[in-house]
C-alpha cells in the first residue's frame, strides 16, 4: 500500500478532527443548605440581668435569668429545662421556676416575669437564647457582631457569615437586607410610625438607635455553622422590642414565637 492510501485510511476512520473542548474549571461548590429547624423547635430568648439598674442600657436588673413571657406556664407538667447561651458563648443549664415581679421603666413600673434556676452566675448580662435540652447537638457558637460602614443614610454589620446593610429610602422608611457569604437572603423592612408628641418630620439617622430601626444584638451559629439565629433589637416609643430572624445559605424568616418586649414607659 502507497503511503498515500495509507493516509486516506487514517483519515477515513478517524473522521472530522472534533472541536476543541473548553478546559476544566476549578470553581468551588456552593454549600447545601442546612435545613431550617421549625420554629418551636428554636427554644425561646431569655435575659441574664444586671445586678444593679444602669439607666444607659436596656438590660433589667434581678436576682437572676428570667423569661419576659413565658408559654410554658406553672402547674402544666414538669419544669422544662433549657441549654442557655449568652452573647459571648458561655453555656449553662437553666429550669424554668417562680414567677417574680422586677421594677423596670419609669414610675416604678413592676415586669412580671418567670425566674430561671440553675448555674445562670455564669452568663454575662443580656439575651440569652435558651434551646431544648434535645437540641444539645446544634452546638452553637457565640458570633461577634463587626461595624462597617456607618452613615446617616446607610449601616453595615458583618457577623460572622452575614452580613447586614441598612438603607433608608426616605425621612421614615428603609431596609435591612441579611446577605449569606454575599448573597442576599433576607429583607427586613424598616419604618418609623408617626406617634403624638414626637418630632415625626425629622428624617431617620441610621447612625443612632432610632425609633423603628433594627440594630443587631446578638447572633448565634448552629448546626455546624450551616445556620444563623439573629436577634435584631428595636427602639420603639414606650419601650424595646426584640425580633429573631433565623438564616441559612439560601434563605432567612422572623421566628414569631421568640418575639420579645420590654415596656418602659408612656410617651
Amino acid at each position: 500500500m502507497t503511503k498515500t492510501a495509507i493516509l486516506c485510511c487514517v483519515i477515513a476512520a478517524c473522521g472530522e478532527p472534533s472541536a476543541v473542548s473548553p478546559p476544566v474549571l476549578n470553581t468551588a461548590v456552593a454549600p447545601v443548605a442546612v435545613a431550617l429547624p421549625a420554629d418551636a423547635a428554636l427554644g425561646v430568648l431569655g435575659i441574664a440581668p444586671l445586678t444593679t439598674r444602669d439607666l444607659g442600657k436596656w438590660i433589667p436588673a434581678a436576682p437572676g435569668p428570667f423569661l419576659v413571657e413565658d408559654a410554658l406556664r406553672e402547674g402544666k407538667g414538669p419544669a422544662p429545662s433549657w441549654l442557655a447561651i449568652d452573647r459571648g458563648g458561655a453555656e449553662a443549664r437553666l429550669t424554668y421556676g417562680e414567677t417574680m415581679q422586677i421594677t423596670y421603666g419609669c414610675d416604678g413600673n413592676q415586669m412580671t416575669v418567670s425566674k430561671l434556676t440553675g448555674d445562670g452566675a455564669k452568663l454575662s448580662p443580656g439575651l440569652l437564647w435558651l434551646r431544648p435540652l434535645e437540641a444539645a447537638a446544634w452546638a452553637p457558637k457565640a458570633l461577634p457582631i463587626t461595624n462597617g460602614t456607618t452613615t446617616a443614610a446607610r449601616r453595615d454589620y458583618t457577623i460572622g457569615p452575614l452580613t447586614l446593610e441598612l438603607v433608608r429610602a426616605d425621612a421614615k422608611r428603609g431596609s435591612l437586607h441579611v446577605a449569606w457569604r454575599g448573597r442576599r437572603v433576607h429583607r427586613v423592612p424598616i419604618e418609623r410610625h408617626d406617634m403624638d408628641g414626637a418630632d415625626n418630620d425629622r428624617v431617620m439617622d441610621l447612625t443612632t438607635d432610632d425609633v423603628g430601626v433594627p440594630i443587631p444584638e446578638a447572633a448565634w451559629s448552629f448546626a455546624n455553622d450551616g445556620a444563623v439565629l439573629l436577634v435584631l433589637r428595636r427602639q420603639a416609643y414606650e419601650g424595646t422590642s426584640f425580633e429573631v430572624v433565623v438564616v441559612n445559605a439560601e434563605t432567612g424568616r422572623r421566628v414569631e414565637g421568640m418575639s420579645m418586649y420590654l415596656y418602659y414607659c408612656a410617651f
